[in-house]
């Protein structure tokens, strides 16, 4: 039987450096004053940006490069996620965006009688149902379709 490496967990300090948000007086959460970015993230993003930012799709060498590069990441994150397929992985501008665009679609494929449990408001945005798709759901309770509004689980738990 092959031996198992014993492997050390970094300390704080150590990751406290990997994100350079933590290192002023004020940490900045994830929100409109930004997030934790690790430095090798940034690192990598500027690397991408001044050496393959293209669109996808074309056949110059930037757009095949950055290409490549979207492959890697998918091929990375699907490791990372434990799915075989990096078919599987997709990327999105952000949270809000891509769950505006799969409320959108699942809005879309509703029936007379289905139901939306919805956040409450207050809180993240996201929490609630994205305003593109609210003139959707507006329209199709014409159609029966409704809307309730949804307890946090933490509010819910006795």
């Amino acid at each position: 039987m092959p031996a198992i490496a014993a492997v050390s967990a970094p300390s704080v300090g150590e990751i406290r450096a990997m994100f350079p948000a933590l290192s002023g007086p004020t940490v900045r959460l994830d929100g409109p004053a930004g997030s934790q970015i690790p430095r090798q993230v940034i690192v990598s993003i500027a690397e991408y940006l001044a050496t393959c930012s293209a669109n996808l799709g074309g056949v110059f060498a930037e757009s095949l490069a950055a290409a490549r590069l979207v492959e890697r990441a998918r091929e990375r994150s699907a490791a990372f996620f434990g799915t075989p397929d990096a078919g599987e992985v997709g990327f999105g501008l952000n949270a809000s965006t891509v769950n505006a665009a799969l409320v959108a679609r699942a809005a879309a494929s509703m029936n007379k009688g289905d139901e939306v449990g919805r956040g409450h408001r207050g809180g993240h945005p996201a929490d609630g149902i994205p305003r593109g798709a609210r003139r959707r759901i507006r329209l199709s309770r014409r159609g029966g379709l409704a809307a309730h509004r949804v307890a946090r689980a933490s509010a819910r738990a006795s």
